[in-house]
């Protein structure tokens, strides 16, 4: 699938250049609020589960599924800090500040000074090939977009997974998927186009940094892992490639990012295991190496862009390990899609029902423009 460059526009007609049919498919989206599977519970000593909801017993689309993978992996990685801290809270100031909001459990309102948080969280190529140029280190496309909302008083998180492919016409802007405004402007105008795309109020906006994630294993000479099966995987222009062998190794950091990334082919319930089984090896490697631990937490709060604190990250992740299993509920964005085109289109009727059940909606007005609106043109 062909993505629109950072000055480009989606395809608006097939490949014989026939106009864009109007009549349109709505794409199947998970059930709105059906309950999130038990291994988002994030306890890394708990066994991971069957990606299949229990409550409508329908398994997910592949993109909420990858979505519902990297969420996990958030909430380890804070499992992590907080699990690993308890030894070094003398030897170093920011494991103080993880430390001691384990301790005192300071509410996560009080941390955050508001009942409600909500987070856009943005994966990213880190390297992307426009028009045969490379784009290094820049900002790029955002390949994964979840809108995470975490309501203190109410004790929930609900989250909206956002195709990467939907398309959206931000007023002063031409009309891109939604992944693109963030090669154009970065964290602030990703936020500023799904808010206004939504109708919602979004309190931060997360880019994950690949780059200190595979820091952050370097620096610990790499984890030892048993990986199950060959896995072999090219993406070109995001300059993503994976090849790994079957069986015990260890794996520096560029191979430990293919590791948790690797989802072709594959199912939920194994890519799980594999973020579960990483996850654990670092923290493995980073007891048996307690000097390195204040870099290493340094680095997983990099992994983050700097955008949380140790301490909030900490409120976080003690507010979500709280949370039964029934309080944290995972839905897609519905969208409608058109023969001819790669783009996916809000369909605005049912968003707008899914929003405001989930509580995300800042005014009952709000809604965004309709997706007829600045259709690719020709």
């Amino acid at each position: 699938m062909s993505e629109s460059s950072a000055q480009g526009k989606p395809e608006d007609v097939g490949a014989n250049g026939a106009p864009i049919n109007q009549e349109s498919a709505t794409v199947e989206t998970p059930d709105p609020l059906s309950e999130v599977p038990r291994f988002l519970k994030p306890n890394v000593e708990e066994s991971v589960t069957s990606p299949v909801s229990e409550a409508s017993g329908k398994k997910r689309s592949p993109f909420v599924k990858f979505l519902l993978g990297s969420l996990y992996c958030l909430f380890l990685f804070a499992a992590l800090a907080i699990g690993s801290a308890m030894g070094y809270i003398r030897t170093s100031p920011i494991m103080s500040q993880i430390v001691m909001q384990a301790l005192d459990r300071t509410p996560p309102d009080q941390v955050f000074n508001k009942d409600t948080l909500t987070v856009l969280i943005l994966g990213c190529d880190e390297d992307l090939t426009i028009g045969g140029a490379n784009i290094i280190h820049q900002q790029a496309r955002s390949d994964m977009l979840l809108l995470l909302k975490c309501d203190f008083k109410n004790r929930s998180i609900v989250g909206l997974s956002i195709p990467r492919d939907t398309y959206y016409k931000l007023e002063g802007y031409p009309g891109h998927k939604i992944n693109a405004f963030h090669a154009i402007g970065g964290n602030e105008l990703s936020q500023a186009a799904i808010e206004d795309m939504l109708g919602v109020k979004i309190d931060k906006t997360i880019s994950l940094d690949f780059e200190s994630f595979k820091q952050m294993v370097d620096l610990v000479g790499g984890v030892h892992i048993n990986v199950p099966r060959k896995m072999d995987y090219d993406d070109n222009a995001g300059h993503l490639h994976i090849h790994l062998v079957p069986g015990p190794q260890v794996l520096n950091g560029e191979q430990a990012m293919g590791f948790v990334r690797f989802r072709h082919a594959d199912s939920d319930f194994a890519r799980q295991q594999r973020q579960r089984e990483f996850v654990l090896a670092l923290k493995a490697e980073v007891m048996k190496k307690p000097g390195l631990f204040d870099a290493v937490a340094r680095k997983a709060i990099e992994v983050l862009n700097n955008e949380l604190t140790p301490r909030e990250c900490a409120s976080l992740a003690l507010f979500s390990k709280s949370l039964p299993p029934t309080s944290i509920q995972m839905t897609g964005l519905p969208v409608r899609e058109k023969e001819g085109t790669t783009a996916l289109f809000l369909d605005k009727p049912r968003a707008k029902a899914v929003l405001k059940k989930l509580g995300m909606l800042k005014a009952e007005d709000s809604q965004g423009k309709d997706e007829e609106e600045g259709k690719p043109s020709n």
